[in-house]
């Protein structure tokens, strides 16, 4: 055997031996194409076009490769044969998804072994983890050194479409290539890897159908094709994954009625995420009895009719805690047994057909820490007074809900508040000084009411405010108190709003330009005619937590 030491700038030594037999490159090459057609790893057609990423993949493997592995006859060893494969199939996947223009090479196409290609790299937590391929650790040989993860997720800029050939590499476990730039069908060979637990390609450019092959995951548990351009029905393959527990397909193009949807057999579920698609029909009792499932979001859909009347199982209770609803179709009253969630901390009903009353009922989720029911048609109502027990309380909109009388003095009491949105209603009488208590308010939207007297100064005790909506309404008095001046300097006041509207002019509200973002003057047709609306898409990256207060104007 004839070992060579080579040399190359930044990459240290490198051996690699040639095989006793004295192989040409041309009998290598061949004997590497016999092999992968025999075997039916990549057609025939694909290995003699030069312009391929399998005709690149098995060059390098033939004639270019360092580590220069023996070819295995095709009646050879099966073990060798499977560890051959799977390095070429790696070249393959360097190749179809743009190496070269890797942010990181992860030493792809080193002469190391298949499972070195690897680095390591920490978290933001702190936590090392490895990046690149993984492979199987086992006391018998035959076991060991199988890749069983692809882990090249966050902007490694892969950049292209994913080879059919990924669907031999038959004891992978996990694919990680989300937030990249892979393009083109999901290959339907995926759809064979029995053993995937994980599949994430979110944030792409994905378009087409899910494989029906896709059916047949049954050890699937977590598959995440979030934000690509992915279109068709994934109802039905879904059904099939018996072990998925975490589902992230939002903002797509699927579509297909929700109702085929059969939850019960996904007895693991926990996460369920299919908003912003096309879904259509109506929601059954199983979307709020199910036994393990925590998040259920099917905002921005085309879901239409009424609520179920039942929620909650009695011996098993539902462990829902985040419901988003919102952008749909949805009509008829809140059924009252929607209280038997009593886990839900958060819940969006928003921008949908519900009329009647928001039931008291509502008052008995006393874990809620956000609750959105504007834009619906509700019959006219006073503050609900169920509202006091929601001590957790953090987010309230009850924007354009036909809310009538006065804002009650006990809302100063909700001491955890950050968002207050009462945009859009018929309230009037004066603001309670008891807002002043509520001294963690970012947001508060008053705007468009029938509300009177003078703004109280106990609003100066507001530190953290960001955005105060006035207009629209009849209050009078100054407001140059909430600013910054020299009878008033920092720290001792607010600082310098972001967003400050108030009516101004006549013997409405005094706020000089320094003070207020924008003045409305009486008869200004058009002023602060925006919608504000909270932009309530959290999303799973963040565990379904706010990082930020986003508006759609």
């Amino acid at each position: 055997v004839l070992v060579v030491v080579v040399l190359r700038p930044g990459d240290g030594t490198r051996p690699f031996s040639l095989s006793s037999s004295g192989d040409s490159e041309a009998s290598r090459s061949k004997a590497v194409m016999d092999l992968l057609v025999n075997k039916g790893i990549s057609t025939h057609d694909k290995l003699t076009d030069t312009s391929t990423p399998q005709f690149k993949a098995a060059a390098w493997i033939a004639d270019l490769d360092y580590a220069m592995r023996p070819i295995p006859p095709i009646d050879g060893d099966d073990n060798k044969i499977d560890k051959f494969v799977q390095r070429y199939i790696l070249a393959v996947v360097y190749y179809c998804l743009g190496g070269e223009g890797w942010l990181d090479h992860l030493q792809f196409l080193s002469w190391r072994d298949e499972c070195n290609w690897i680095k390591q790299t920490r978290t933001k937590d702190g936590q090392v983890v490895n990046l690149g391929v993984i492979c199987s650790e086992s006391v018998d040989p035959d076991e060991s050194g199988r890749v069983e993860k692809i882990l090249m997720p966050w902007n490694f800029n892969l950049t292209g479409n994913l080879p059919e050939e990924m669907g031999h590499l038959t004891y992978l476990r996990s694919v990680s290539m989300s937030y990249n730039n892979i393009r083109g069908t999901i290959p339907a060979s995926l759809g064979k890897l029995k053993q995937l637990e994980e599949l994430g390609l979110s944030n792409n450019i994905l378009s087409g159908t899910v494989p029906h092959s896709f059916g047949g995951m049954d050890r699937l548990e977590t598959l995440s094709l979030d934000d690509n351009a992915l279109t068709g029905s994934i109802l039905m393959a879904l059904n099939s994954m018996i072990g998925l527990k975490y589902a992230y397909l939002e903002n797509n193009m699927f579509s297909g009625n929700i109702g085929d949807l059969k939850l019960f057999g996904l007895s693991s579920l926990e996460q369920l995420d299919l908003s912003s698609n096309a879904f259509t029909g109506e929601l059954t009792s199983v979307f709020f009895n199910h036994p393990t499932m925590e998040v259920l979001d099917l905002n921005n859909n085309d879901v239409r009719g009424r609520l179920p009347d039942t929620f909650g199982g009695d011996t098993d209770p539902a462990k829902l805690n985040y419901v988003a609803l919102h952008n749909n179709k949805l009509t008829g009253t809140i059924p009252s047994g929607l209280a038997h969630l009593t886990d839900i901390v958060f819940l969006d009903f928003s921008h949908n057909q519900f009329t009647g009353k928001v039931p008291s009922s509502l008052g008995g989720m006393t874990k809620l820490e956000c609750l959105f029911l504007g834009a619906n048609d509700f019959a006219p109502s006073e503050f609900p007074s169920f509202i006091q027990n929601l001590t957790n309380l953090k987010e309230l909109s009850l924007k354009n809900t036909s809310l009538t009388g006065s804002i009650p003095s006990w809302i100063g009491a909700l001491g955890g508040m950050y968002l207050l949105d009462l945009d859009g209603n018929d309230l009037t009488g004066s603001i309670p000084p008891s807002l002043g208590n509520l001294t963690d308010l970012y947001i508060v939207m008053l705007n468009r009411n029938k509300l009177s007297g003078h703004v109280p100064e106990s609003l100066i005790d507001l530190k953290a405010l960001e955005v105060l909506l006035l207009d629209g309404n009849n209050l009078t008095g100054s407001l140059d108190f909430l600013c910054p001046s020299p009878s008033h300097p920092e720290p001792h006041s607010l600082k310098k709003i972001s967003w400050l509207f108030a009516d101004c002019g006549g013997e409405k509200i005094e706020c000089s330009s320094m003070c207020c973002t924008e003045c409305c003057l009486d008869g200004e047709g058009g002023c602060n005619d925006e919608k504000w609306l909270i932009n309530n898409n959290l999303i799973w990256e963040h565990g379904y937590t706010r990082q930020m207060f986003e508006f759609e104007m």
